[in-house]
This record gives structure tokens, C-alpha cells and sequence, in this order.
């Protein structure tokens, strides 16, 4: 649960190639930056610059993307990872238990209203929708 990402790399990649490719960001990084097409007059980069430009978009857009997630995705389109954890756990029907001190933890009961955890999958999709269909809480979890 928390090696879940923020951020995606591939998000990233995708709008560093836009922003310095497409919009000519790139042209930052030369020893005397503007945004014009100069063709191969000065086709010298900085190298620093060039670290420095590339590392600022990428944080910029990493920046956008954990305040996006973090302040309205995960809070209000998707159910916590918490809940799928046990979700799954009720799903396997096991139970786990997660010690955060030496003397501290919790034991979360993983018991759904199913006959058995090692049914096919069209046999758990049947019973998850008539629990959907019924809109009963069945105890998952906690």
C-alpha cells in the first residue's frame, strides 16, 4: 500500500516530449536561450542548462500530477487503497494481521458471505453483483 505511485512516469515522458519538443522549450538550454527557429547557427547546448531545463519541467509536472492525485483523484473518485486491500483479503476469504509497534495492531477478518473462496469467476461475479443489487453491507474487513 504505500508503494503505490503519485506520479507517472509515462505522463511525465509523454508532456517533457511535448513541452520541449513541440513548443521549443529545448532552445532554453542553449548559451543564448529563445524560443525562435534558429536552425543550426548555435547548435551547442549547455549542458547544465539543459540538465536544469529538463529537471524543472519534470518536477513541474510531477508537482501537478501527486496535487491532482493526492487532493481530489484518489479522494474523491477512487475508494481508498485501504478499502481495496481488504476487499481482496474478504475476496481470497484471509485474514491478516498488520502490526505497526511491537505490541500494536490490527487484525482485519477476511470472511465474505460466499460458500467458497476458490470459486470461478463467474460464480463471484454473480454473488458480488446480487450483494450490489441487494446494496447489503456484508462486514468485509474490519
Amino acid at each position: 500500500l504505500q508503494t503505490a505511485r503519485k506520479t507517472s512516469i509515462h505522463f511525465n515522458l509523454i508532456c517533457l516530449a511535448f513541452v520541449l519538443g513541440a513548443l521549443r522549450y529545448e532552445n532554453n538550454a542553449n548559451l543564448a536561450p529563445d524560443f525562435e527557429e534558429r536552425g543550426n547557427d548555435n547548435p551547442h547546448k549547455n549542458m547544465a542548462l539543459q540538465f536544469a531545463n529538463t529537471a524543472w519541467w519534470w518536477l513541474i509536472f510531477s508537482l501537478v500530477q501527486f496535487i491532482w492525485n493526492v487532493g481530489f483523484y484518489r479522494r474523491f473518485i477512487v475508494p481508498p487503497l485501504s478499502d481495496r486491500f481488504i476487499d481482496v483479503c474478504s475476496l481470497a476469504k484471509i485474514s491478516v494481521i498488520i502490526f505497526d509497534a511491537e505490541y500494536h495492531g490490527w487484525y482485519l477478518h477476511g470472511n465474505a458471505p460466499y460458500p467458497y473462496a476458490d470459486d470461478t469467476l463467474s460464480e463471484l461475479t454473480r454473488h458480488i453483483m446480487n450483494e450490489h443489487a441487494l446494496n447489503r453491507y456484508t462486514g468485509h474487513g474490519l
